[in-house]
């Protein structure tokens, strides 16, 4: 049967069991490719949608693996860089003064101050800020003498054992004009936290 026999058929719905086979299997196989079509769009679109996501997870898993596979291959340094700040920490820690040692503390700097060949005016000890594990315990000082001695006091400040710092520092040459007063706040930190392991 060919194509231009198709056209001369007469096709009634009724009698569809007396078409050609051409036709019938024509026109099942079209009905079997709509439904499976319409089967795919249907059921495989949430397959697919979820094979796409699967597949940028797996993309961002790769990139995750990739980061910490390389922070595994430099673990060894890590670790090494971590006891250098444990270490570095526990040495910060020591040159905290504890509460027994502030007033030894405070003597060195006023020693130091004495020494440089400076006078003192003012000392005064402030009440202590309290920190997260640290307390600042600040003091106020007032102090005369020359450029130089003052280079020498901050120098022996420097030297000190302990973490001492100085801030709200105002200069103003002294009445004699041969010096200078030096106002002052020098803060040193107290370990308030438990002892590092």
């Amino acid at each position: 049967m060919a194509l231009s026999d198709l056209n001369e058929i007469e096709l009634d719905p009724s009698q569809a069991h007396r078409w050609p086979a051409a036709v019938r299997a024509g026109l099942a196989g079209g009905s079997a490719l709509v439904v499976l079509i319409l089967a795919g769009l249907l059921l495989l679109r949430p397959a697919w949608s979820e094979l796409q996501e699967a597949g940028a997870r797996e993309e961002r898993l790769l990139e995750r693996y990739g980061d910490r596979r390389a922070l595994a291959a430099d673990l060894d340094r890590h670790r090494q860089r971590m006891e250098e700040i444990r270490d570095l920490y526990a040495d910060l820690l020591e040159r905290l003064p504890r509460g027994s040692e502030m007033a030894d503390l405070l003597t060195r700097i006023s020693e130091a101050g004495r020494s440089a060949g400076l006078s003192f005016e003012r000392f005064e000890p402030l009440p202590e800020v309290p920190g997260e594990f640290y307390a600042e315990a600040p003091v106020r000082l007032r102090l005369n003498g020359t450029f130089t001695e003052f280079g020498r006091f901050v120098q022996a400040l420097v030297e000190l054992p302990r973490v001492v710092t100085i801030g709200d520092l105002t200069i103003e040459a002294n009445d004699s004009g041969e010096g200078v007063t030096v106002e002052m706040t020098a803060r040193t930190y107290r370990y308030t936290g438990e002892e590092v392991t």
